[in-house]
């Protein structure tokens, strides 16, 4: 199977130096210049919100002929958050707008080509690009070695998300389900909690309430391998969501996952590898942590199952492969 983009294409990179702070023109031009430099027959843009705007505008002032937009989210997901002028602007006016400018658009799961967004650019959407990952393994010392570094022992229980600290991620509802579960276990119970955003203060000032579990509030980390392979259970109780690189990498990593039954998720897990429960339902969802909590069996199972979905569908070769499908469909059409 052909699925190095590098040698089918002739790829060049045009980032975005710095974040736009509403429309930034000196940004369009500036990446419109570098385009013209390389003269592409297409310009993928990946991601809608302020950023997508910038990059599709730029490469219709460049002249780039053919505009493919992936669609990872939209700020119209949003539950949380306040609904400032300026998020209303880019939900209603810059998203479908960006849409609007593109030639052709994909997504990252199937549940996204249902957004009520997509629906004036039908006819441009050629379909589904799921994201993919790299298959991780690791070593017993390893898994040692990085419980040991967080003060966690060998026959601990320990459960990790891995998410932006922002609501709309289920924090709240996670710490709300550990608390609730019963306190007579017969080892400690830890939740690593990585990530940062923009309600970091209020998530770890809800942790430090929880009783029955050691929370580790990590922040941002570059080992978040090595902390999935030292982990029993990932959880992702994202209020929305659409194809989750965090859900795939611990997938990846061989861990059980519990997640809750929104986008991607659910395309993901019911091929196998984790449990799905409703999301914003701490009952239902700290229900299914302390089943695998209890089953060290069943833990194993799902952890073998969501390695081999991630090896069948989601790996990043496949990912390759089928965006090199979608390129040649776009540039013989």
């Amino acid at each position: 199977m052909a699925s190095d983009l590098g040698t089918q294409f002739d790829l060049c990179h045009v980032p975005q130096p710095q974040a736009a702070g509403g429309i930034n023109l000196r940004l369009v031009r500036s990446m419109a210049k570098q385009m013209r430099l390389f003269d592409p027959e297409l310009a993928h843009i990946r991601g809608l919100g302020n950023e997508g705007f910038h990059g599709v505008l730029a490469a219709r002032l460049a002249g780039v002929p053919r505009i493919l937009v992936s669609v990872h989210g939209s700020v119209g997901d949003l539950v949380n958050g306040p609904r400032t002028l300026r998020r209303r602007f880019v939900a209603l006016v810059l998203e479908p707008l960006t849409l609007l400018l593109a030639t052709h658009v994909v997504t990252v799961c199937e549940d996204a080509l249902l957004k009520p967004i997509l629906r004036p650019v039908r006819r441009k959407v050629l379909g589904v690009v799921p994201n993919g990952v790299d298959l991780t393994t690791s070593s017993a010392f390893e898994r040692l070695s990085t419980r040991q570094a967080l003060s966690i022992g060998a026959e601990d229980l320990v459960l990790i998300i891995v998410a932006r600290l922002s609501l709309d991620k289920g924090h709240i509802d996670l710490l709300n389900a550990l608390d609730a579960l019963p306190r007579n276990w017969e080892v400690q119970k830890h939740l690593l909690v990585v990530g940062d955003g923009p309600d970091s203060d209020l998530i770890t000032e809800k942790a430090r309430s929880v009783e029955g579990s050691q929370i580790h509030m990590l922040g941002r980390r570059h080992d978040v391998s090595r902390l999935l392979h030292a982990s029993d259970i990932a959880v992702l109780p994202s209020l929305h969501e659409n194809m989750s690189n965090a859900l795939l990498e611990a997938m990846a990593a061989g861990v059980a996952v519990v997640a809750s039954s929104v986008g991607g998720n659910t395309e993901v897990i019911s091929k196998g590898g984790g449990i799905l429960v409703p999301p914003s339902n701490p009952s239902a969802l700290g229900a299914a942590i302390e089943t695998l909590l209890g089953n060290a069996l069943q833990r194993s199972e799902l952890g073998q199952e969501a390695r081999g979905v991630i090896e069948a569908g989601y790996t990043t070769e496949h990912m390759k492969s089928r965006l090199a499908d979608v390129y040649t469909q776009i540039l013989k059409g």
